[in-house]
């Protein structure tokens, strides 16, 4: 994902906008310095004493990834706004592409692979590796680019469809799409898209401005740890439903999804944004 896109004016303005930027340069400056001390630890310092200093900036880090989230959040709208998909800038076209997501891979699991890709134009998987398929699968999922929270949410669909290609043991891909959908795998894949989502919005919006600040190491070392963040809360902080045989193109299906995600944000914040945002 490129970093040459520009802001929106109705975010760039907004205080909290600014309250992230900082979040996100304060959490870089700690990993720096956990950089720099794990290069070079100083010999006045015990082994124990390095640990305490080591666990006291992994501390920073964790604290300034959460207020980066909950401030993001606070800026698209609050809570309410973007868990509900009503915000532009940030929620609506995940919330959409989870749904066109989950629609397709149902389809399949009912009508076939080769049906669906029929109806598409491509006469047949026969002769296509299963990489092949999975991006021809995500190619038709996905919405034209239009915004950056478009581009937030291709990337976690091409995440979470990477996700799934990796599990699988054989290249049978209607039976590992009917596996996820018909069983309780479904919310585990939809956790990991929205906590995908969150982190591509803030790699897309502050690393270019990271990059310039502490320099490409730094910076790729600030957003892995912002990633595995996130994607260590969502997949330990989340308890999803149990989504099974849900109609995803009902208000039932829209309505999990929305819930669904308000939980990832609840677990990525711990709770500091509150109901009434």
């Amino acid at each position: 994902m490129g970093t040459s896109h520009r802001h929106h004016a109705t975010v760039a303005g907004e205080p909290n906008w600014g309250k992230t930027s900082s979040a996100v340069s304060y959490l870089a400056k700690a990993v720096e310095k956990g950089k720099d001390l794990d290069n070079n630890p100083p010999s006045n310092l015990t082994p124990k004493a390095i640990g305490r200093k080591q666990r006291s900036i992994d501390n920073r880090v964790r604290d300034n990834y959460r207020k980066a989230v909950s401030r993001l959040i606070k800026a698209a709208g609050g809570r309410k706004a973007v868990a509900s998909g009503k915000s532009r800038v940030i929620g609506h076209a995940g919330i959409v592409l989870a749904g066109s997501w989950l629609q397709a891979m149902t389809e399949i699991r009912e009508k076939g692979l080769d049906s669906w890709l029929k109806k598409r134009g491509i006469d047949t998987s026969e002769g296509k590796s299963v990489h092949d398929i999975f991006e021809i699968i995500t190619g038709f999922i996905e919405s034209d680019i239009t915004s950056l929270d478009d581009t937030a949410a291709q990337a976690a669909l091409q995440y979470t469809m990477g996700l799934i290609e990796n599990r699988m043991e054989d290249d049978d891909v209607e039976q590992t799409l009917d596996d996820i959908v018909s069983g309780e795998d479904v919310c585990d894949y939809l956790d990991q898209f929205f906590g995908f989502y969150v982190y591509s919005h803030l790699s897309q919006d502050f690393s270019e401005k990271l990059e310039k600040e502490k320099g490409t190491e730094v910076k790729n070392l600030a957003m892995e740890e912002i990633r595995d963040l996130i994607i260590d809360d969502v997949s330990r902080g989340v308890n999803g439903k149990n989504a099974r045989d849900l109609d995803w193109s009902s208000e039932e299906g829209n309505a999990f999804m929305q819930q669904e995600f308000d939980k990832i944000i609840d677990a990525l914040t711990q709770g500091e944004l509150k109901d009434e945002d």
